[in-house]
């Protein structure tokens, strides 16, 4: 994707939500503007500042009047749109505060409006599930007066004891044996209980978080993960962090983005709430094998705007890098645990959930530092689970708690290696958190080795991308990168490894 032209502004527009409102263009009253959008954070966030505009050196009392009247038109959870090379190309976002300032000390008066808010994720966050305290004898009365006052399905009933969560097994509602996908659309369609005219103008339906993000085609698992606790029937917060009451942080990723619609000039791009695995395997990357499941691996990655492998990134649109190499994520001792008494079972032992893995090699350059993953989701047949018996390891969880360790292990064995740190680049929209990207000009380092010959650049993971522009100034993308390397760094790791292995476990790693 490439630009033909360079703004001289960002397409910033308003929705208010009121009667008979139409959207707001700003994108002339802009001059500066700030997006944040990191990896698995529960909202990016954005700023904007409008000044009033200037046809002249002076501003007309037109402008001055239409400056006061957006301090008082904006409200927080009204809707904004921001892009710059195209509409809504960057984030879809719900205001948070609304600043003025007047500065009377110079020669004119200058003053400001400083717009802050963050994208809708803002819904997930902002939201909490609660516990009501009633008792049996009070609950009829109390639930009939909720439902007269707030409706049958308002989401403070889905809070009450014994209501909450879809369809289990028995006809009642609970979390367990259901997949990850269910529960989230679960989580969206019923947990929400912000309703914002704003984002129904902009976006059309009620203005609920499940009517305007979507998790179509987002959530993938390698295993068809289970979740096995009723935790999160209990669950008190916000929906966030239910979202990863249900997750294994070691082995999804989650975050909310924004695909813009191409070929429209609405500012309305379609927002996804997006659950997936971390991109574990990467075949050149591999030191125990793993299942081949479905899921999301380092080479079936696609850029979530542009749908590519990757974004390359030459080095004329370079403005400045910073990257370095760190041990500060080895790790030598891997252990699964489970973060809760599984249902059934409560041994973790019996469960399988203590089979540790030791990289000899990195114990040796790097010390005993241990990698603990806490599982929430194990696969296997949930019937064998959750049976009176119990006691029983089928061999189905062991296999499935190996399997995640391996993924673990293959993922962060390379770390000391990789590339790490943050770049600056010539301006685009359509960079993600969770893309890759490709740097050309980018060179391997020489590790403890000797001299790797140089690659073909590196290709590094996108953790958090952050865009700014100021009126008179440059658009510009800052990107923070992890785990840049090529095939030359994993084959001159792989050497090393093999160099300093006893004949007896070439592998350089014991497991059990």
């Amino acid at each position: 994707m490439t630009t033909t032209h360079q703004r001289a502004r960002p397409y910033v527009y308003l929705w208010t939500g009121e009667a008979n409102s139409e959207r707001i263009d700003l994108s002339d009253d802009v001059v500066s503007m700030q997006v944040s959008k990191p990896l698995d954070a529960p909202a990016g966030s954005w700023t904007i500042q409008l000044m009033p505009r200037q046809g002249t050196a002076l501003s007309s009392l037109a402008d001055v009047r239409r400056f006061a009247h957006l301090y008082r038109l904006i409200q927080p959870n009204h809707v904004v749109s921001l892009g710059f090379e195209e509409p809504g190309g960057i984030m879809l976002g719900l205001v948070d505060s609304v600043d003025k300032s007047r500065d009377l000390s110079g020669p004119q008066v200058a003053q400001s409006l400083t717009i802050r808010g963050r994208d809708l994720g803002k819904l997930l966050v902002q939201d909490d599930l609660i516990h009501a305290s009633v008792t049996v004898d009070t609950y009829a009365e109390f639930r009939k007066k909720i439902t007269e006052g707030l409706g049958a399905d308002h989401p403070i009933l889905v809070d009450l004891l014994g209501i909450w969560g879809p369809q289990g097994r028995d006809g009642t509602p609970a979390f367990e044996g259901k997949g990850v996908k269910e529960v989230v659309d679960f989580i969206l369609d019923h947990a929400g209980s912000i309703e914002l005219p704003a984002l129904a103008a902009a976006t059309g339906g009620t203005g609920k978080a499940s009517d305007s993000i979507g998790t179509a085609g987002s959530i993938t698992t390698w295993d068809d993960d289970r979740i096995y606790s009723d935790r999160p029937l209990f669950y008190q917060g916000s929906l966030w962090g239910f979202l990863w009451s249900v997750l294994d942080r070691d082995f999804y990723e989650a975050r909310l983005d924004c695909r813009p619609k191409s070929h429209t000039t609405s500012g309305v791009p379609f927002v996804e709430l997006i659950i997936r695995p971390k991109p574990f395997d990467e075949q050149e990357a591999q030191f125990v094998k793993v299942k081949e499941l479905t899921g999301i691996g380092w080479d079936d990655l696609r850029t979530l705007v542009t749908d590519e492998r990757y974004h390359t990134i030459p080095e004329d649109e370079l403005l400045a890098e910073s990257l370095g190499v760190t041990d500060a994520d080895a790790a030598s001792y891997y252990l699964i645990t489970s973060e809760h008494d599984l249902i059934g079972n409560p041994s973790s032992m019996a469960e399988g959930l203590f089979y540790p893995l030791v990289d000899t090699f990195s114990a040796k350059r790097f010390g005993m530092r241990t990698l603990q993953s806490q599982l929430s989701l194990v696969s296997g047949d949930f019937a064998s689970k959750v049976s009176a018996a119990g006691t029983e390891d089928t061999g189905e969880v062991t296999e499935a708690v190996r399997d995640k360790r391996g993924r673990l292990f293959n993922w962060n064995r390379t770390n000391p290696w990789y590339e790490n740190g943050s770049i600056r680049v010539s301006g685009h929209d359509y960079y993600r958190p969770g893309d890759r990207v490709y740097l050309p000009w980018s060179l391997p380092k020489i590790v403890p080795s000797g001299h790797i010959e140089p690659g073909d650049g590196l290709h590094f993971y996108v953790a958090g991308v952050s865009w700014d522009w100021s009126f008179g100034g440059m658009f510009g993308v800052s990107l923070s990168l992890q785990r840049g390397h090529n095939s030359a760094v994993l084959a001159a790791i792989k050497e090393r490894i093999r160099d300093d292995a006893p004949a007896s476990n070439p592998d350089h790693f014991a497991s059990s």
